[in-house]
């Protein structure tokens, strides 16, 4: 059976593209009733919070000792407190 190339219609496109423009819209959906509820338009939480930006810098710190299964050792933990005055008041 051969089967003919049919260019792509905008039914088609439309079908394809569906599931990604709901979840956009749901999002933003979302981002702006918080803004108008809350006065602060959120993001993605994942990528953009300063948690995740805390975490790489504290991924950064060498450190001698490498512990399987373990992100942050508790020698890097303590080089930090070190250095901070505020980090131990996280806890």
């Amino acid at each position: 059976i051969v089967q003919k190339n049919k260019p792509f219609s905008i039914k088609k496109i439309l079908k394809r593209c569906t599931p990604f423009l709901i979840i956009l819209i749901l999002l933003n959906l979302f981002s702006f009733i918080n803004l108008i509820q809350y006065k602060v338009y959120t993001y993605n939480e994942i990528e953009h919070s300063n948690f995740t930006k805390v975490y790489k810098n504290i991924l950064k710190i060498k450190d001698d000792k490498k512990v399987d299964r373990v992100s942050i050792p508790k020698s890097t933990f303590y080089k930090i407190i070190e250095v901070s005055e505020t980090f131990p008041y996280l806890f």
